[in-house]
């Protein structure tokens, strides 16, 4: 039979009297929308899906569809039901018939990829599974890896970083020899264009550019978050002895108060926390200008944190 209508906003809203009072009263977890779609697949898509409403339909016999489950969960931007799937055992690798996995699901939507990809990560996902080519114009919509996907709709720089921190190769190329960093500029270059997508704004495609770019350079992302350490430590350094003033230095950044746990998750690394030092006095030690192009140098995201917390309750230097 065909579930009726209200049932399947039941089963969106997380309604689980309305959908146990209709089990009850005979209905069969096991039916279809019009559209063809089981209830666990209904479920699978809602950004608001509940595991409670999963544990009743299985209870009442719903059946497993191999992994399309997962693969659904993941476009439908529910990082909780995510790992409740997990849990239950469905693969965070399946692929689907149509050659998508749920890593590459996360990474190429729009809505929270960053937690998507974060849940999956953690329930084992393998950042470096490549999907078979196909051609080359599929693959201009349907990158094969992850990475790809997270450059090409340029959603999310958050998803970027996860990848790449657990592992991802930011080296291989499709079958026109693009990278994820081409797939970025292509978000980027749809951003400023007339035919901007809808769907993927592209919104944070100059910064995935730079990380790319910048990872690139470094050689790998461990040499990429060390680079930041080092020069992290320098600057912290440098302000303890009042050879450098940040917040003088580096006038148009962000001045808002951060704690240290966000500038560590920030800066992919642990920050030391050093020993009290005397307050700084003004900078008489030699030239500072060397020592100011040093700073700099650091990421502007970092730069901005460490210019945020100077001299307030939160300096670890203080």
């Amino acid at each position: 039979m065909v579930v009726p209508t209200h049932i399947r906003g039941c089963v969106r809203r997380g309604d689980l009297r309305g959908l146990a009072e209709w089990l009850e009263n005979g209905g069969d977890a096991n039916d279809r929308t019009l559209e063809g779609d089981s209830l666990l697949c209904v479920l699978a898509l809602s950004p608001a899906a509940e595991p409670a409403v999963a544990t009743l339909l299985l209870d009442n016999g719903a059946q497993w569809e191999d992994g399309m489950h997962i693969v659904l969960a993941a476009h439908g931007s529910n990082a909780g039901f995510i790992r409740y799937l997990c849990s239950l055992g469905a693969d965070p690798n399946y692929m689907c018939p149509t050659n998508w996995t749920p890593l590459l699901a996360a990474s190429r939507g729009c809505r929270g990829s960053g937690r998507l990809v974060a849940a999956l990560l953690d329930c084992g996902a393998d950042p470096n599974i490549s999907i078979a080519p196909e051609d080359e114009g599929s693959q201009s919509f349907n990158p094969p890896t992850a990475l790809m996907c997270a450059a090409c709709s340029s959603e999310s720089a958050e998803a970027i970083r996860l990848l790449l921190s657990r592992g991802a190769d930011f080296s291989p190329k499709n079958l026109a020899g693009e990278t994820a960093e081409d797939y970025a500029r292509e978000a980027l270059r749809r951003r400023d264009s007339p035919e901007r997508d809808p769907f993927h704004s592209g919104d944070h495609a100059e910064e995935i550019i730079g990380i790319l770019a910048d990872v690139r350079a470094a050689g790998s992302w461990k040499r990429y978050v060390g680079a930041w350490r080092v020069q992290l430590l320098l600057l912290q350094r440098l302000c303890s002895t009042g050879r450098a003033f940040p917040v003088a230095a580096l006038r148009g950044h962000a001045r808002g108060a951060v704690s240290i746990e966000e500038l560590e998750a920030t800066s992919g690394c642990k920050v030391t926390r050093s020993r009290k030092c005397a307050p700084p006095t003004v900078a008489t030690e030699g030239p500072t200008d060397a020592l100011m192009a040093r700073i700099v140098a650091l990421p502007p995201p970092l730069v901005g944190k460490v210019a945020s917390y100077w001299r307030t309750s939160r300096d670890p230097l203080d």
